[in-house]
């Protein structure tokens, strides 16, 4: 059976506490804005996406303004999601109407165009600092480095935790962090039971940003079946509001939800694909752009790769100099979002369907410029990734968060054996306790120092992710900062 529209566009909020009502029919007919521009604006903002703005892209720490950052690159794909939407919303209207309601007509293209914008703004909302090298950081340091470090007692703690939650952790990464913070939300407001609120965004925009909707499951896990499906996008703390998200929005749940399987797995919501579409488009192009401006690559060399998704006729007018560079850019932009769209609607009834579906860019698909825009992908990584200043960053992020870990970690161990009390501690565990609630410039509490297992089967859990979203939830300085003032140097 397929996937509705009436379902999967469902304005109600979603957070902790449960299910709140969204706008209306009328409210949409009076001009107000839509709950995806709301949910839009909640995320614009919100502390973790004001911090994106000094949180490695691909150049960590550049010495130009002019290279984008992870908000910056949040910002342009969001545009991007908006055209691929809107096309496609405006195709689905013309070949499938009797798939939309008769009331969403004539906002459909809308709707879709401004949730997939919305899903695609937070979708990089929970990387660490120093990107996919601050993810492998933080999965190295629970497959191994915890273990050297504490020794007894991490095998003390591990041995409170199941073996999805386990999982989580050794496969730590941006997707499910960021589905946390969107529903949990760890600097929130608190409900009336003492659960963070989250941002309440609408479960529409929830499960359009749920790139893998996967995740860890049971006391152990075969790391092959891991290796086999790829990486999850929900951690177990956050299983349950997924599930009630999943369920509203008709995302069928796969046979191999099984009980011999390790993991959970749903279908996908059918935005979800443009905005993966949207974030590749955006940093494939953005990457060649800024390496030109690191002076990485040459100019000529990035009109050339751009010159493969523009149409002849309007390559007319267009040098190949630094001052065109941004039309040669903008040009291959559209012609890649043509291409975007064409795959999604070639593939709309196993989208719909709830199948697995390739990517809409993945080099894999026969004709078209997929293989181009891959092409892309890997001159970046020769490079870009490969170049000595960017591995130079990586090396001092990966030290400064495998530090924090075994700080922070060996002091949350210390604070169990008091009996969570902190006036037992040590001052300096005190102190190492409190920077986490005043390191943030915001100045808000992380929830460590008020998190406390108490017999909670969950409790160790809980303290690990809190200790989680104060890392990760940090900017690349900030971390950098954090982190001279542990090994006693002037911040």
């Amino acid at each position: 059976m397929a996937m509705e529209w009436k379902n999967l566009l469902d304005f109600s909020r979603i957070g902790p506490g449960g299910v709140k009502s969204g706008s209306t029919r009328e409210d949409l007919d009076k001009g107000y804005r839509t709950d995806f521009e709301k949910d839009f604006d909640r995320i614009v903002y919100s502390e973790p996406f004001r911090r994106l703005q000094n949180k490695t892209q691909v150049h960590s720490l550049p010495r130009s303004e002019h290279v984008r950052n992870r908000l910056t690159h949040s910002l342009e794909a969001s545009t991007i999601a908006r055209s691929l939407g809107r096309r496609v919303g405006y195709e689905i209207l013309k070949n499938y109407k009797n798939q939309v309601e008769e009331e969403d007509e004539k906002d459909f293209p809308s709707l879709i165009a401004e949730c997939a914008r919305a899903a695609t703004l937070a979708h990089d909302i929970g990387n660490p600092p120093f990107g996919h090298s601050g993810e492998e950081a933080i999965q190295e340091w629970f497959r191994d480095r915890g273990k050297k470090k504490l020794g007894g007692e991490w095998d003390g703690v591990s041995a409170k935790l199941s073996g999805a939650d386990i999982a989580d952790l050794q496969y730590f990464d941006g997707n499910p962090q960021g589905f946390r913070i969107l529903t949990h939300y760890p600097h929130g407001l608190e409900n009336e039971n003492g659960e963070y609120e989250g941002l309440r965004l609408t479960c529409a925009t929830v499960g359009a940003f749920v790139k893998y909707p996967k995740c860890f499951r049971g006391k152990s896990v075969a790391h092959d079946q891991i290796g086999r499906l790829g990486k999850v996008g929900i951690f177990q703390t956050e299983i349950e509001i997924f599930r009630e998200v999943a369920r509203r929005l008709g995302l069928r749940e796969s046979p191999l939800n099984s009980d011999n399987s390790c993991l959970s797995v749903w279908s996908r919501h059918p935005i979800s694909y443009l905005v993966e579409a949207a974030d590749d488009i955006a940093y494939s192009t953005a990457d060649i752009e800024d390496a030109v401006e690191m002076r990485l690559i040459e100019v000529e060399e990035a009109c050339e790769l751009f010159a493969a998704f523009i149409p002849e006729e309007k390559k007319k007018g267009l040098s190949p100099t630094f001052s065109s560079l941004s039309a040669w850019r903008s040009k291959a932009i559209g012609g890649i979002i043509k291409e975007a769209c064409e795959c999604f609607l070639k593939d709309y009834g196993g989208i719909m369907g709830g199948g697995e579906m390739l990517p809409l860019l993945d080099e894999k698909r026969i004709g078209g410029n997929q293989i181009a825009v891959c092409g892309l992908k890997e001159k970046a990584h020769q490079y870009i990734f490969k170049s000595e200043e960017i591995i130079n960053h990586q090396l001092a992020g990966r030290k400064a968060i495998h530090g924090l870990l075994d700080e922070f970690f060996g002091t949350l161990c210390q604070f169990e054996k008091v009996g969570w009390d902190i006036d037992s501690l040590k001052s300096t565990s005190q102190r190492v306790l409190f920077l986490t609630d005043r390191v943030l410039m915001s100045g808000t509490r992380s929830g460590l120092l008020r998190t406390r297992p108490n017999g909670n089967e969950h409790g160790w859990r809980e303290v690990i992710h809190r200790l989680l979203d104060f890392i990760a939830g940090l900017s690349d300085p900030q971390i950098l900062r954090v982190y001279r003032t542990m090994q006693g140097y002037s911040a």
